[in-house]
């Protein structure tokens, strides 16, 4: 008999297997951010999944708020050698991502991985969160490959925690 946790994992792990890259498996909706609708937890303990999620991929965070919000360093794209990032100039490859658990209707809570670079920075300044400089990555950027990737992790978490995934149209 398949246990619960086999069965999640063979599922999520079924689209990386007929492809040999996620690119190419780029949902006909794909946008940035991604949303994750769910219902079974609190944000702070969906918080503590996302920082988990980022610390186990290579992720260091800046900012850890338990009431919903989760900051990574800017890092560079390229050092996750998979994703193909070394061809893009430097200042498209710092990219930062940001997680963001908000309340819903009826008990359906969501969380959003955004993907951020800053194409337009003077060239020697550092990578900071900036209104006038932040991008969400287009969904073709590696970056967004890494989202798609984080967001499959953490749907294996939160399944496994119990939490019940809510699909658009479920709502």
């Amino acid at each position: 008999m398949i246990t619960r946790s086999a069965a999640v994992l063979a599922l999520l792990a079924l689209p990386a297997a007929c492809s040999p890259t996620r690119s190419q498996l780029l949902p006909a909706d794909a946008r940035n951010p991604i949303e994750i609708r769910f219902r079974g937890a609190t944000a702070p303990d969906v918080v503590s999944m996302v920082a988990r999620v980022c610390s186990d991929n290579g992720l260091p965070t800046l900012q850890v708020v338990p009431g919903g919000y989760v900051e990574t360093v800017w890092v560079d794209i390229a050092a996750w050698e998979f994703l193909g990032a070394r061809s893009y100039p430097a200042v498209e490859r710092e990219v930062q991502y940001r997680f963001e658990v908000t309340e819903g209707e009826r008990g359906v809570r969501t969380v959003s991985i955004a993907a951020y670079y800053q194409p337009n920075r003077p060239p020697g300044t550092g990578a900071q969160a900036s209104s006038f400089y932040d991008r969400l990555v287009p969904t073709d950027h590696p970056a967004y490959e890494l989202a798609l990737r984080l967001a499959d992790k953490l749907k294996f978490e939160m399944i496994e925690a119990g939490m019940r995934l809510v699909r658009e149209e479920q709502r």
